[in-house]
């Protein structure tokens, strides 16, 4: 009674004790019915009570899975951005500077690898021209050969005969066929009728040809005699006349069937 007579209440914890101790034994108690029933009913479950329980398993799996990947973002963003509040002004500024350096280093890069490109391109196309080139050559070349082989053995199956000298010298020669019959003159290497002495007459022949020759150039020449076996009076008849000439001239005998000079091309082989 000496307690409620006093003017003011005192501090006191009994209510929250109270408070305490009630709810401690309202969680032992639901803890008791929840035990008691997971001990009793077990062999309740069926199929499908199984089956929600691995559906919960794998949803939790899942929300697990889901909270990794979300600390390891959380994580790298904050390295990035731990990085990034490292830099300061004057860093940002370099490395901003050390990109537009790199970007017109890669942009120039590019704009050379272009032009080498369209160089390499260019000298492609004109050494394909100049192969093309080479190649139309060489096949007038082979066609050029394919002629003189086919001329060279159509000759061969005649008789035709060309004359062969030795050039160095700047001499060209006069190729002289001796025959009873007439006397062929043709120059070396010049495509054209030969000229013709066939008077009947030897006399009237032979003056026909001093005529002609000294009516032609003689230096830097020289005369070949072609006797063949009727053409010897000939010869006989020829040889003082062209020595009076002061020419240098040499003999070869040659037989009825071979043709040195022909009478539309004169020494040229077609």
């Amino acid at each position: 009674m000496g307690r409620r007579t006093q003017t003011s209440n005192p501090f006191t914890l009994f209510a929250f004790q109270d408070i305490i101790t009630s709810v401690t034994g309202i969680l032992i108690l639901i803890t008791l019915i929840l035990a008691l029933t997971m001990v009793v009913q077990p062999e309740n479950f069926d199929a499908s009570s199984g089956e929600s329980v691995e559906t919960l398993r794998a949803n939790l799996q899942q929300l697990e899975d889901t909270i990794n990947a979300i600390e390891t973002q959380s994580q790298v963003d904050q390295m990035i951005l731990d990085l990034l509040v490292e830099f300061d002004a004057d860093s940002m500024e370099q490395l901003d500077t050390l990109l537009t350096r790199s970007s017109k280093e890669t942009k120039e890069k590019i704009t050379r690898l272009k032009r080498q490109y369209w160089d390499d391109k260019t000298k492609a196309q004109s050494t394909k021209k100049e192969l093309e080139k080479k190649r139309q050559q060489l096949s007038e070349i082979e066609n050029q050969n394919k002629k003189k082989s086919e001329a060279l053995k159509k000759l061969q199956q005649s008789e035709r005969v060309e004359y062969g000298y030795d050039s160095t010298g700047g001499e060209e020669p006069w190729l002289i066929d001796l025959s009873e019959k007439q006397w062929m003159c043709a120059r070396v290497n010049q495509k054209q009728p030969p000229i013709i002495f066939s008077e009947s007459d030897l006399s009237k022949r032979l003056s026909r040809f001093e005529n002609w020759q000294h009516g032609i150039t003689l230096q830097k020449s020289y005369f070949v005699l072609f006797v063949r076996p009727d053409g010897v009076p000939s010869y006989d008849l020829i040889r003082g006349s062209v020595r009076l000439s002061g020419v240098e001239f040499g003999v070869e005998l040659l037989n009825e069937k071979v043709v040195i000079i022909d009478p539309q091309t004169g020494t040229v082989i077609q």
